[in-house]
Parts: structure tokens; C-alpha cells; sequence
């Protein structure tokens, strides 16, 4: 079997390429493009080409055990190095969909491994927008499975390629010790540092969080984004002992949420202002040497689909694949001093198995053994959120809190499905961040007959990842001119950004509106459906009634938080057409309506618990202690 890959870096060195189009084109061709770049611009390649694209469906089980080879895979990385605290600075460890540097190329390794496997033997298959890495690793087993592997690309294609990772890396990790640096600078002007209390021996319980300027309200009060009024029920249950301070850590609005914190009357500091310059170069020169002298290690092979990954994985290290998240890392001097200062009783966080939790806990743990960490599950757990699940052989490694609270049934059964948590460990609590859901009623839906001013509301989630959602709407509206289509994009992630990335322009069909509404429930009140593909707006849909539509754009890990729920939610693909589902909608009889609305509402009740005094009991320092306290080996 012939296989030719064309490794090509720009667009724009086409004609380079040409004359091998046109020699393959005397036999029948069937084509596969695996990177986003090239499903944008594919059609440039090939356009008087009758080339056939290879069409791959994927199962549910195939879904399921990608799902548990890439989280094995993981493990295995994080048992070989785990022992070594820095490695869980590694974005390569944490498993996050945004940030792996692994699980792109795992994709690419499925598609084209399934692309073989279907091949015709009498046809030419083509692979497109193929990483250097999966080269490398379907060159080396290509002996093994009587393949031909040819590769085509420019001179020195493969060894620039590799090279310029390198540059990137240093330069990336550079860069991160400069924006440190800038971090603590920006933090002292505009924060008064005389406001910190000083070393006090009484108990603490700290609550370490993330800040916006919209958190801050008049009269100096101040909303935590992700555990709502749990401050005000704390200081109520302890009656001044112990003390409640939270730090926070500003996104895009830092310098305006520092400086408003000097105005508030709860105690909630920056989290840069524990951390000192010397913190930052002192860790930038052990990291620095570290990454030269001692490298993580690979140290054995991995198998993936049944299939030898091992040359792919050490092409995947050699370009730069251990990237270090060096601000992360940052969490553990912070934590460290933090642990110093205060008699910290108890410290809750949000947990999502990102990094910086890991040094966190770490630096707790260094600065007082007797401090019990809470880990919050403050959001969904979609099947995508891979970093939340712990695999059998972690669980010797890896920092983990002492107990995990969730927001209710719905994602403690998912991580006892998915995850190998002591179940002594992992607690039902309430959706702080979703208290103001509760109460509410359903919202009218108006009994429209037809498609004609019927209002789909698109919500989207803060990431490149929801440009296919936004291509398959603009399309739909174009085929519908009926259809109303609003657009809710996410504050970090604005329309325009999404429309610079999509294929199908930036002007706006004149059936398609972008909201300007802050609060989701007013798009709510004005819809009559939503589409999404993974944000939380669908499980807020179906609370106030409105049927969801999710849209599959086929990843090999699913972003939907509502994977599991079928009753009042309907799924598209590129291939289908809204109206068809819409008309489905609209066919239900008022008590079939009815009857998936309130299915759709006790399934999101079970999801997101309600914000109760018995709930919020768990956040307790009493509590806290019924969780398996783990004694850190990281010291």
C-alpha cells in the first residue's frame, strides 16, 4: 500500500507541489486533511481534481476508548516523571484539551490510522496537513504493516520544522518569565501592599479564586465569580474565627481589579502580591538548568489504538513537546508563603487539574502538613474535560486536594466512571457559581408553526474550537433566510475573532444578529431554541424550558456537558439541516413539550444542586476534615 503525505508549511508554496498533484491525478485519489488549515483552505489544493475525500464515521466506543488510551498514555508520562515536582508544570501532564501538546497529534494518528485501515487498495490515498511528528511515527511501523510511506515536502522541510519548535519553545518560555516580572511590577502600583495583614497565628480559611471588574459592586462589595456568597455564609458560620481572605488572580482587567480591591470591605488581595522578584529568577535559573542538564525522561514504549506510538512520542520531545506553563509553576512560591504568613486551617480552590493547582498544593503542603485543601468543581464536566479525570496509575503521584467537592450527582458519577478517585474523596455540594438559576420558571415558548421568525440563539464558549459551530450556522442562515440566528460569543472570545477565523468571510448574513445582552437569561427570554456545541449556556437553557440543539463537529472527545442527556435535546452535524430539526421542535404536542421540558430541568437540578445551607455545610472546616487527608511526597 502506497501512502503519500504531502508536508507542506505555507499555503503559499502551492505551485511547488503542482506537478505532483497532477501526476496523481491519473489515478483515483481519495484525500484526507487532518489539520484545521488545511479544511479552510483545501479547496485551493485541489479544485479541478476528482479527488474523493475519505469520509470516517466514529462510533461511540470508539469515542470511549480513545477517551481511556489518551488518559493511559498520560499516566504513564506522569508515573515515569511525577516523583519530580516540576513536572507538573508540563502542559504535556495535565491533560487539557487547550493546552496538550499530545492529544493534537493523537487525533491526527487516529484519522490517518483509520484512513489506512479503510483504503482501497486500487486507489491513491493522499494525507494532508500532517504534523512532522505523526511522519515520523507512520514512517517508522510502516515495515511492520507493508506500507509505503512517501513523503513529500520542501528541502529541509522536516529539520526546519523541528528547529523552529525549539526556537519557539525558549522563546515562549522566555517570554513568561518577562510577563512574571511585568505581573509583580503592575501588581505593586496598583495595589497598596501596606493593606496585607500582617503574620497572624490565628486560623485562616483561604479561599484561592479568579477576579473580573464586573465582580466588583458599589458600597465596596465584592462577588466572588466562582463561589458566589460563600464568603458572607463563611464569616456568618465562624463568627470572626477563623478569619475568611481570598486571592484572586485578574485576567484582562488585572490593573483595574487590584486597584478596586484597595476599596473593598472583604479581604481579598491579588495573588502576585505574594510573590516577590526574587521568586521569579531564582525559579527561572533552576528551570533553565533543569530543561539542559535534566530533561524529563521517555522510559519505555507506548502503544495507542493498537498501534506503536513510541517514535512519535521521542519526534514530539525532540521538537519541543515538554512546554512548561513557567507562571503556573509560580503557584507553588505563592502557596509556599501564603502557608508562612497565615495558620491557614483551610484552603478551598477551584479544581479543574490544571498545573498551577498541583503547585499550589504543593507549597501548602511545604509551608504546613495539618492545612486540609478542598478542591471545587465549580463547572461541567464535559467528556473533553480530560484533565479532571485521575487514572489508576496516578494516583500514587500526583498532588490531589483532600476532598472534591462537586456541584451535584450528575458530575460525581461521571468522575467515578471516568476517573479513579477513593470515593471517600469526592463530595455532593451546590453550583455556587449557578445560585442565581434557582427559583426561576419556565419561560413562554410561543407556538410557531413554521420556520419563519423562529430565533435560534448560538452560544459559543471562548475558544478557536467553536469556528466550526459558527461556519455550520452562517451556512444554515444562508439556506434559511427566515431563520433568525443571534449570536452569544464569549467575553474573552469576541464575533469578530470567531469571523476572522472562519471560511466563510466576516459579513453577516441579514438573518444573523450579535447579542449585546450581558445577562444570558435576556437571550434566553428572546429565543425559542439554542445551539451550541460545549458551553454552559445549554444547561441554563433547559432550567427556564428551551430545547437545545448541540452541534457534533465530530471531535474524537466531546465538549458537550450534557453527553449523557437525550430527553429535551436534539444533535446536528455539518451534514444536517436546522430546519428538519426545528420542524421537530415544533411538532411536539403541549404535553410532549411539557413533559421534556421538566425532564430537561430535573436532569440540570441533579447537574447543578442548589445553593442550601445543608449544602453549603461541605465548605466547612469540619467538613473538610471526613476527606482522606493526603500527605504530599513531593516535599
Amino acid at each position: 500500500m502506497t501512502i503519500t503525505i504531502i508536508a507542506v508549511p505555507e499555503f503559499s508554496e502551492k505551485k511547488a507541489y503542482s506537478e505532483i498533484l497532477n501526476n496523481l491525478s491519473h489515478s483515483p485519489v481519495r484525500y484526507l486533511v487532518c489539520s484545521s488549515g488545511y479544511n479552510k483552505k483545501s479547496s485551493e489544493w485541489f479544485p479541478d481534481l476528482d479527488w474523493a475525500p475519505v469520509d470516517i464515521l466514529i462510533s461511540s466506543g470508539e469515542h470511549e476508548s480513545f477517551l481511556r488510551e489518551y488518559l493511559e498514555v498520560i499516566a504513564t508520562f506522569n508515573q515515569w516523571n511525577g516523583k519530580d515536582l516540576k513536572w507538573w508544570a508540563t502542559h504535556f501532564s495535565s491533560k487539557n484539551r487547550f493546552n496538550s501538546p499530545v492529544l493534537p497529534f493523537l487525533q491526527q494518528w487516529f484519522y490517518c490510522l483509520r484512513a489506512i485501515e479503510s483504503h482501497p487498495e486500487k486507489s491513491t490515498l493522499v494525507l494532508l496537513g500532517v504534523s512532522w511528528e505523526v511522519i515520523q511515527g507512520l514512517k517508522a511501523i510502516q515495515s511492520n504493516h507493508q506500507w509505503n510511506v512517501r513523503v513529500i515536502s520542501v528541502a529541509f522541510g522536516y529539520f526546519r520544522y523541528r528547529l523552529l519548535n525549539k526556537i519557539k519553545l525558549w522563546l515562549k518560555f522566555l517570554a513568561k518569565i518577562v510577563r512574571a516580572i511585568e505581573s509583580i511590577r503592575d501588581t505593586r502600583k496598583t495595589f497598596s501592599l501596606s493593606t496585607l495583614t500582617r503574620e497572624n497565628l490565628s486560623p485562616v480559611y483561604l479561599i484561592k479564586s479568579f477576579t473580573y471588574q464586573r465582580n466588583f459592586k458599589q458600597n465596596g462589595k465584592y462577588s466572588d465569580p466562582f463561589f458566589g456568597k460563600l464568603s458572607e455564609y463563611l464569616q456568618q458560620s465562624f463568627a470572626g474565627s477563623p478569619s475568611v481572605i481570598t486571592v484572586a488572580l485578574g485576567f484582562q482587567d488585572k490593573k483595574e481589579c487590584y486597584s478596586l480591591m484597595n476599596t473593598l470591605n472583604d479581604v481579598v488581595h491579588p495573588l502576585e502580591a505574594y510573590l516577590h522578584y526574587s521568586d521569579v529568577l531564582c525559579r527561572a535559573v533552576q528551570w533553565i538548568y533543569k530543561l539542559v542538564f535534566f530533561p524529563f525522561k521517555m522510559k519505555g514504549r507506548i502503544q495507542f489504538m493498537g498501534y506503536d506510538t513510541t517514535c512519535l512520542f521521542k519526534e514530539l520531545i525532540r521538537c519541543g513537546g515538554f512546554r512548561i506553563s513557567f507562571s503556573q509553576a509560580l503557584h507553588y512560591d505563592i502557596a509556599k508563603r501564603l502557608g508562612k504568613k497565615y495558620l491557614i486551617q483551610v484552603c478551598l480552590m477551584t479544581y479543574e487539574g490544571r498545573p498551577w493547582e498541583r503547585f499550589f498544593m504543593a507549597g501548602l503542603r511545604k509551608a504546613n502538613l495539618n492545612t486540609r485543601i478542598i478542591g471545587y468543581q465549580h463547572t461541567v464536566v464535559p467528556i473533553s474535560a480530560t484533565d479532571m479525570f485521575l487514572y489508576p496509575k496516578e494516583k500514587d503521584v500526583i498532588p490531589l486536594p483532600n476532598k472534591i467537592i462537586l456541584t451535584g450527582l450528575i458530575p460525581k458519577k461521571i468522575l467515578e466512571q471516568y476517573s479513579s478517585y477513593p470515593k471517600e474523596q469526592l463530595y455532593v455540594g451546590c453550583a455556587l457559581r449557578f445560585e442565581y438559576l434557582q427559583g426561576l420558571s419556565f419561560l413562554k415558548y410561543p407556538r410557531i408553526s413554521e420556520c419563519n421568525n423562529f430565533v435560534l440563539l448560538v452560544a459559543f464558549v471562548g475558544s478557536s474550537e467553536e469556528v466550526p459551530l459558527l461556519n455550520y450556522a452562517l451556512e444554515q442562515a444562508s439556506l434559511n433566510v427566515n431563520l433568525i440566528l443571534r449570536m452569544r460569543t464569549h467575553p474573552a472570545f469576541s464575533l469578530t475573532r470567531l469571523l476572522s477565523l472562519s471560511s466563510r468571510g466576516r459579513t453577516l448574513p441579514g438573518n444573523v444578529e450579535n447579542s449585546e445582552s450581558h445577562d444570558v437569561l435576556e437571550d434566553l427570554k428572546g429565543c425559542d431554541a439554542v445551539l451550541y456545541s460545549g458551553t454552559t449556556v445549554a444547561l441554563e437553557a433547559l432550567m427556564v424550558g428551551k430545547p437545545i440543539i448541540q452541534f457534533d463537529c465530530g471531535d474524537l472527545l466531546s465538549n458537550d456537558p450534557l453527553f449523557e442527556f437525550t430527553n429535551f435535546k436534539w444533535q446536528v452535524n455539518q451534514r444536517d439541516s436546522l430546519r428538519v430539526t426545528i420542524q421537530e421542535i415544533q411538532d411536539l404536542s403541549d404535553i410532549q413539550y411539557s413533559e421534556r421540558q421538566q425532564k430537561g430541568r430535573t436532569y440540570v437540578e441533579q447537574y447543578l444542586n442548589p445553593v442550601t445551607e445543608e449544602n453549603l455545610a461541605e465548605f466547612l472546616p469540619a467538613a473538610s476534615n471526613q476527606g482522606n487527608y493526603y500527605r504530599s511526597k513531593l516535599e
